[in-house]
């Protein structure tokens, strides 16, 4: 059971800081609220940090991380849980959120709903904010009078996102800032110090390496153009960028992450989970099969997905089951997933089956993840230490023959 250090505020502005031992956040948050204390801040013991988190500085900015939304939703069901009015409840997450964007819509929302506008109607206000999915999740549930348990659904499901971001981009996020550092190094090197030693070797009336002489020409081509060099790098990177995100663009990128060796298993297994976990707990909340998938669809972020999921819409509108429709797409859907959810047919518990297949995959993703890690560590420092030799060999090498000769 971890070990919590929380800082709360009540009513009137007083707070309460300390250390608990409970399963969750969620559980500090639902003890506090008991107390008539807000959850504000909060951290597992032995991981503080020296440094502001990377949501904290993207909140100074304006900016409303995932985990924003995860802890706007779970003390908005913590509190209507305890008991407190939907408008009162707004009133305070309002006056003590952090986060100067989010607390600006929370303040809209609590004037719509003061106003007689219902919550899932004063959500789809602020699409930037809240996706299509969560306004449905919340819609359901007030149609069904189980808003509190649509928030839990929905604060697990925003948890379960979040952490399968964290694990794919911090596999990453390492290899890719070796790879700048080294980029950045070797463009520093070839345009400022090799010229310096390279001028040294030139004072010599002899024949120099093969080696040598293409780092010479390398060297004096950044020396000359580095800021063409420069320019061309960030017009190609703006170019790509944008064409990534054109819907064309899409088309062309997203074809080739799924066929490329390593990406296309990554991209494949995170499409998935997120897919399964969307289903079961869209399913769960008693949203009709039709609008989940078309919810669903919007959620993922591979145009194939995408499509593969909608035109599925189309095969179960004519009365195909879910998981023959989804059969149509073998490079997308493995059998795996196939077979699960025909169980799940066919014994009417698919939203069980499907959390069990989403966790199923969450793990999946997570150790594919540590194993890439474990694999590219080494090839970077082979890479790495390739670069370094070859540079080195080819300043040594001219060193012999100028002592050859004389």
């Amino acid at each position: 059971m971890p070990l919590y250090t929380y800082l709360a505020r009540d009513k009137q502005g007083n707070s309460k800081q300390g250390e608990i031992d409970l399963d969750s956040e969620a559980r500090l948050a639902e003890w506090l609220s008991a107390q008539g204390f807000l959850l504000t801040r909060f951290e597992e013991k032995g991981q503080k940090k020296k440094w502001p988190s990377f949501r904290e500085i993207l909140s100074r900015f304006g900016f409303v991380s995932l985990m924003d939304k995860v802890l706007f939703t779970r003390y908005l069901e913590v509190m209507l849980k305890a008991g407190l009015s939907l408008v009162r409840a707004l009133n305070i997450l309002a006056s003590q959120t952090a986060n100067r964007k989010l607390q600006k819509v929370i303040s809209a929302l609590h004037s719509d709903v003061e106003k007689g506008v219902s919550l899932n109607e004063a959500l789809g206000r602020h699409p930037h904010i809240f996706s299509e999915l969560y306004v449905n999740v919340v819609k359901t549930g007030e149609a069904s009078g189980m808003l509190t348990e649509s928030l839990d659904q929905l604060a697990t499901q925003l948890k379960k996102d979040r952490e399968l971001i964290k694990k794919v981009t911090g596999a990453l996020i390492y290899p890719v800032l070796v790879l700048v550092a080294m980029v950045g190094i070797g463009f520093l090197m070839l345009t400022f110090v090799l010229p310096k030693l390279i001028s040294v070797f030139e004072n010599f009336n002899t024949r120099l390496p093969l080696p040598t002489r293409i780092l010479i020409a390398m060297s004096k081509f950044m020396g000359a153009y580095y800021l063409w060099v420069l320019g061309v790098a960030a017009i190609l990177g703006v170019f790509t960028w944008r064409a990534a995100h054109s819907q064309a663009g899409r088309l062309v990128f997203h074809w080739v992450y799924l066929r490329l060796p390593v990406v296309a298993k990554i991209i494949k297994k995170v499409n998935l989970a997120r897919f399964i976990r969307n289903l079961a707990s869209l399913l769960a909340s008693g949203m009709p099969i039709l609008k989940v998938l078309d919810v669903t669809a919007d959620a993922l972020g591979n145009v194939y997905y995408k499509k593969a999921v909608r035109d599925s819409i189309t095969e179960v509108q004519k009365g195909v089951s879910l998981s023959k429709a989804i059969s149509q797409s073998p490079l997308l859907f493995p059998p795996i997933v196939t077979q699960v959810i025909e169980v799940g047919e066919e014994t009417g518990s698919l939203d069980q089956v499907l959390l069990r297949l989403a966790e199923f995959y969450e793990e999946d993703v997570e150790q594919t993840m540590k194993n890439i890690s474990t694999i590219i560590e080494p090839l970077l420092m082979l890479v790495i230490g390739g670069a370094v030799g070859i540079m080195a060999v080819a300043m040594i090498m001219p060193i012999y023959s100028i002592t050859g000769s004389i």
